[in-house]
C-alpha cells in the first residue's frame, strides 16, 4: 500500500480528498487551499454563521484558546477584537485577584519600554481586574500602557504546555506558586516581548519575537521527530500535533454558514473531519481511491502467499486478498456495473494508478479524476478491520444489538 502512495502535489489534490468528505465543491476548494497554505500542523478555527456563507481568513502567529476578561480591553469593540503591537507579555500560572499581583507586572512592562502589556493567566478577577480596567479606561494623555488580560482555556497537561510554548515564543518567565517567582514579586526580566498579539473568536494569537526564532525551530524539529516515532493510535499523538501546529505559526479562520441549525452542525463536522484527513494526507500521501488501492495490492499479497512456507499463514494471506478485493467490487455493483469482475480486470490492466470513476462510469487515472484516498487512513482502516476479524475468530459468541444506536460518530 505504501508503494502505491504518492505525495500531495498541490491544493488541487487536497481539494479532491476533501470532496470525498464534504461532497461540496466550493467548501472542498477552500479547505484544500487552507490546508495547502497553512501546512499539516496549523490550527484552523471554524466560525459558524446563521445564513449561507463561505469565507476564510489567515492570521500569522501561534493560537491559544482564551477568554478575554473584560469588554473594556477590546480595541475594536464592534468586531469584538483586541490588537496590541509590540507589547510586553506576562505569563502567570496562577489566579490574579489582588492589585499587588498585577502592579509589579505593569511596572515591569514600563521599565522595559513597552507601550502595551498582555497578561495571560489562569484567571484575572476581583481587585486585580478592576485595576487593569480602570487603567485601560484612563485618558490617552495619562495612560502609560495599553492593556489586555486573558484567561487561558486549556487545563491539565495542555495548560502546562500552553504556558511552556508561550514562554518559548516570547522569552517571558512563567510566574506562579510552582515557579521561581509569583506575579506579586515579578521583575522586569520576567516579562517577555512579542511582535503582535490579537484576541478574537475565543482565542489569542501571538506573533513570536524575532530573537526566539532559533529556539522555536529547535522545538519544532523535536516535535516533528516525536510525531514520526509515535504510532497513529497513540493518545499523545494529537497533543504533539497541536503543539507543533501552534509553534509553526499561522492560524486559519474558516467561516461557514447555513440557514438550518442542523445544516450548520453538519458542515462544521465535515470541515473538522476534512482538515484532520488532509493533515494525514500531507504527511503520508494519497493512493487511488474507491477501493482500487487495496485491489492493486492483491498480486503482491498472492505472490507472498505462494512463497510462504507456513500453510496457515499462506491461507490467511489468500483470505485477506479476497477481502481487500471486496470494497472495489461492491462499489462497482452499487454503480450498476453489469460485469464487475471484467471491470476490475480493466482496472488492474490500467496499472497501479487506475481506479473507477463512478460519475463518468469509466476506468480512469485516480489523480486525473480526483478519486483519491489518504494512505494513512486506508492503512489504519485495514489494521482495524484485521484486528476486528481476529477478535471475532477467537470469540465464542458475539452479541448484536437488536436495534443498534445510529450515529455519525459512534463510540
Amino acid at each position: 500500500l505504501r508503494k502505491l502512495a504518492r505525495p500531495i502535489t498541490g491544493e488541487t489534490d487536497l481539494a479532491a480528498v476533501a470532496r470525498t468528505i464534504t461532497k461540496d465543491e466550493a467548501l472542498s476548494a477552500v479547505i484544500g487551499e487552507m490546508s495547502f497554505l497553512l501546512g499539516p500542523d496549523a490550527p484552523v478555527v471554524i466560525e459558524k454563521y446563521v445564513a449561507p456563507y463561505l469565507q476564510r481568513r489567515y492570521i500569522a502567529g501561534a493560537h491559544f484558546g482564551a477568554e478575554i476578561r473584560s469588554m473594556y480591553f477590546y480595541t475594536q469593540p464592534e468586531q469584538r477584537r483586541a490588537v496590541l503591537t509590540a507589547p510586553a507579555i506576562a505569563l502567570c500560572e496562577e489566579r490574579l485577584t489582588e492589585t499587588a499581583q498585577v502592579l509589579p507586572l505593569m511596572e515591569a512592562a514600563i521599565n522595559v519600554g513597552a507601550k502595551g502589556l498582555v497578561i495571560v493567566a489562569q484567571d484575572v478577577s476581583g481587585a486585580a481586574l478592576g485595576l487593569l480596567v480602570s487603567n485601560q479606561q484612563a485618558p490617552a494623555e495619562k495612560k502609560k500602557l495599553s492593556l489586555l488580560a486573558v484567561k487561558i482555556k486549556p487545563v491539565g497537561d495542555e495548560l502546562r504546555w500552553a504556558f511552556t510554548d508561550l514562554a518559548l515564543l516570547t522569552g517571558a518567565t512563567i510566574l506562579g506558586p510552582n515557579h521561581m517567582r509569583k506575579g506579586a514579586t515579578a521583575l522586569p526580566q520576567d516579562v517577555g516581548r512579542t511582535q503582535r498579539v490579537e484576541f478574537a473568536n475565543k482565542g489569542v494569537v501571538v506573533v513570536a519575537h524575532d530573537s526566539k526564532r532559533a529556539d522555536i525551530r529547535e522545538e519544532i524539529a523535536r516535535l516533528r521527530q516525536l510525531l514520526i516515532d509515535t504510532p497513529l493510535d497513540d493518545e499523545d499523538r494529537p497533543k504533539y500535533a497541536r503543539r507543533l501546529g501552534t509553534l509553526t505559526g499561522g492560524v486559519g479562520e474558516l467561516k461557514i454558514g447555513a440557514h438550518a441549525k442542523e445544516d450548520r452542525a453538519i458542515r462544521e463536522a465535515q470541515a473538522e473531519r476534512a482538515f484532520k484527513v488532509l493533515s494525514a494526507a500531507q504527511r503520508g500521501g494519497v493512493v487511488p481511491g474507491g477501493g482500487a488501492a487495496l485491489y492493486h495490492c492483491v498480486p503482491d499479497l498472492l505472490a507472498a502467499a505462494d512463497a510462504e512456507r507456513d500453510d496457515n499463514v499462506a491461507a490467511g494471506m489468500r483470505v485477506l486478498a479476497t477481502a481487500i478485493s471486496a470494497p472495489l467490487e461492491q462499489i462497482l455493483i452499487n454503480a450498476g456495473v453489469t460485469a464487475p469482475k471484467v471491470e476490475m480486470q480493466y482496472i488492474r490492466d490500467g496499472g497501479p494508478t487506475t481506479t473507477y470513476e463512478v460519475f463518468s462510469g469509466k476506468v480512469a487515472d485516480a489523480a486525473t479524476c480526483g478519486v483519491l484516498d489518504v494512505t494513512d487512513v486506508v492503512s489504519q482502516m485495514l489494521s482495524i478491520a484485521a484486528s476486528g476479524a481476529m477478535m471475532a475468530l477467537s470469540t465464542d459468541a458475539i452479541v448484536y444489538h437488536r436495534k443498534p444506536k445510529q450515529s455519525l460518530q459512534p463510540d
